[in-house]
């Protein structure tokens, strides 16, 4: 595992956060057990990284790069999953800016599509 490879006390200048999985199937055949892991992929494991990269951040003044994508916020035909999660990824970022900004550090999200 990645994170486990990090050694204690290293310092980490980027985080990316790029992987995302979604089902192109329309909103009314989901598969409900493709959404969970879709959560997982787009929302759960970003958070998962984050907390376990913080410590290598904030000690090298670290940022934190999360691609997002224009379907998080502008619905299209087809993209239920990859949209929703994708969206709160989106607030996951936000959230995650709003109380590293106020200790100095930041972090950037690029948008694909937009």
């Amino acid at each position: 595992m990645l994170i486990a490879a990090l050694p204690e006390g290293a310092l980490v200048r980027l985080l990316v956060q790029n992987a995302a999985i979604g089902d192109p199937a329309p909103l009314a055949e989901l598969d409900v057990a493709h959404f969970e892991k879709a959560l997982q992929v787009n929302v759960v494991a970003p958070l998962a990284l984050t907390k376990a990269f913080l410590p290598g951040l904030l000690a090298g003044s670290g940022r934190i790069l999360h691609l997002g994508t224009s379907v998080a916020h502008q619905p299209q035909r087809g993209t239920a999953t990859y949209g929703v999660t994708k969206a709160a990824f989106h607030r996951l970022y936000q959230q995650l800016n709003a109380s590293w900004t106020l200790r100095g550090y930041a972090t950037m999200c690029r948008k694909q599509g937009s």
